[in-house]
């Protein structure tokens, strides 16, 4: 069977205005702008379309109504449009993505599902202040309606906690960017707004602060040997409260990163191992062996989180 040729003729107002419906659907192609197409459904109705090929398949884009636009515009858009094409981007599959995403509360809650909680360890910080800052202002609306002026009225909106607006920005940034690349959205809004200035919190200390430090953690008992551990070592927090006896080979450590086993040497020099030991003594003395299960910890908790106050703030000393 021959393929039906294209109905195809020059579009003008008047034929927009005077074609008229048939029994089924059907096409009118605008001989001047490739791709433009007048589409005229048996009620009547009446829309203009850019179909085009993306990847050797057929995609159609939606232009709108042709009571609502003009000839004319429609031509540009389409012109627009088919210059996108041309540079390798599918217009109709973004638009329906875009559409698709849902609101923003839609959007963090998928992020949060689908990747936040499968590879990033904090997730539960990032989404309390995506769900104290972010939700209240953003939770309602359309996730590609976000743009960077409502960004930067977020921002302004927290003039008075700088380090929580960075954060909350760092972390919508990530669900935005984490929605271009799962290609539900085309843009992320948050790229390019600037961050609130910073100073550094970190101080070493001086070699007289060191034995006040040492004295006070002497008399902290459980917590103190653990932040004793913590000051010679120069490692994690996270990774002192854990550590385990197997990982202690004369006063270096062999933590576990990513499933792996890596050897960490004293941050203060070899000469300080004996004391590093004697700490982690003192730690399984206190705790005793009914509470002790492997990990620096005082029965289900571990020390790292009883000592989160005292920890998370301990000086580091480096060489």
């Amino acid at each position: 069977m021959p393929r039906a040729v294209p109905n195809k003729q020059k579009l003008t107002s008047l034929t927009v205005t005077k074609l008229r419906p048939a029994a089924k659907p059907y096409l009118v192609w605008d001989s001047y702008q490739r791709g433009l197409a007048l589409q005229i459904q048996p009620s009547g109705y009446r829309s203009f379309k850019l179909i085009y090929r993306h990847r050797n398949r057929p995609r159609w884009y939606h232009i709108g109504a042709a009571d609502a636009i003009a000839l004319a515009d429609a031509g540009h858009i389409a012109a627009e449009l088919m210059l996108e094409v041309i540079r390798g981007k599918d217009p109709a599959t973004e638009k329906r993505a875009e559409r698709d995403a849902g609101t923003f509360a839609d959007l963090a809650q998928r992020y949060l599902e689908q990747h936040a909680k499968k590879r990033n360890r904090s997730w539960k910080q990032g989404d309390a202040l995506i769900k104290r800052n972010a939700l209240p202002r953003w939770g309602k609306l359309q996730a590609d309606a976000i743009t960077r002026a409502d960004v930067k009225a977020l921002m302004r909106s927290m003039d008075d906690a700088p380090m929580t607006a960075n954060l909350t920005l760092a972390n919508a940034s990530a669900i935005f960017t984490w929605a271009v690349n799962e290609e539900i959205l085309s843009v992320n809004p948050c790229r390019g707004v600037a961050r609130n200035p910073t100073t550094s919190r970190e101080r070493v200390l001086a070699d007289g602060e060191v034995p006040l430090f040492w004295q006070a953690f002497c008399e902290a008992g459980l917590i103190g040997a653990a932040l004793q551990v913590l000051l010679l070592t120069g490692q994690r927090p996270g990774e002192v409260a854990h550590m385990q006896h197997e990982q202690i080979s004369d006063g270096a450590s062999r933590m576990k990163a990513d499933g792996r086993v890596r050897r960490t040497e004293p941050a203060i020099g070899c000469g300080y191992r004996r004391r590093c030991v004697r700490s982690l003594q003192n730690c399984t003395t206190m705790m005793g062996p009914a509470s002790y299960s492997g990990n620096l910890q005082i029965g289900a908790r571990p020390c790292g989180v009883f000592a989160a106050s005292w920890m998370l703030n301990a000086p580091r000393r480096t060489t």
